[in-house]
């Protein structure tokens, strides 16, 4: 009898021991997902807004007929003009908290961008039109070319003013081309 009972309990044991490793290997694959769905969510949060402050930049720019100081004064204590050559030539940058809402830069000197956690980088060109669009146009009109891109820079110490060779931190990128009537 106490054979039989020790036979029992070690069976009941395993029993026991198999079923904790069902559920320990269960919980794993739950917390996975989990944590999948989070990160998930994290990155369509994040495009969402890249999108948004993309679009708003580059319809802010054609609508400020390719003058970048027009839309730096759209932004006055936001933005900061880099490579400015011509009114409708350069790199306008702003800088945006975690939560997507941007950082005040009242001057040109761009410092302590430890708190920026994304950057909307702005690269404008007025370009003949015959050379952007395919159709004729006439010799002498224009077109404003503009990039938009959307970077994540957490845990960065530099700022970018073109694309990156590397779109590891690029969370999206805009291109627009808008023809100008004389």
């Amino acid at each position: 009898m106490n054979r039989e009972s020790n036979s029992k309990t070690s069976l009941f044991l395993m029993e026991l021991i198999i079923s904790i490793l069902f559920f320990s290997i269960t919980g794993a694959v739950c917390v996975k997902l989990f944590v999948n769905a989070h990160v998930t969510a994290q990155h369509s949060v994040a495009l969402t807004n890249a999108v948004m402050w993309a679009q708003n930049c580059s319809e802010a720019y054609t609508g400020c007929n390719g003058s970048l100081n027009d839309l730096a004064a759209l932004y006055p204590d936001y933005c900061v003009l880099v490579n400015e050559e011509t009114p409708q030539k350069g790199t306008l940058l702003i800088f945006l908290d975690k939560n997507w809402n941007p950082i005040c830069y009242p001057t040109d000197h761009i410092a302590g961008i430890q708190n920026a956690a994304y950057e909307v980088v702005l690269t404008a060109a007025s370009e003949s039109a015959s050379r952007v669009f395919s159709c004729n146009t006439p010799a002498d009109s224009t077109a404003i070319v503009s990039s938009v891109f959307i970077l994540s820079i957490q845990n960065h110490s530099i700022y970018t003013t073109s694309l990156p060779d590397t779109t590891q931190n690029v969370i999206y990128t805009l291109t627009t081309d808008h023809y100008m009537r004389d």
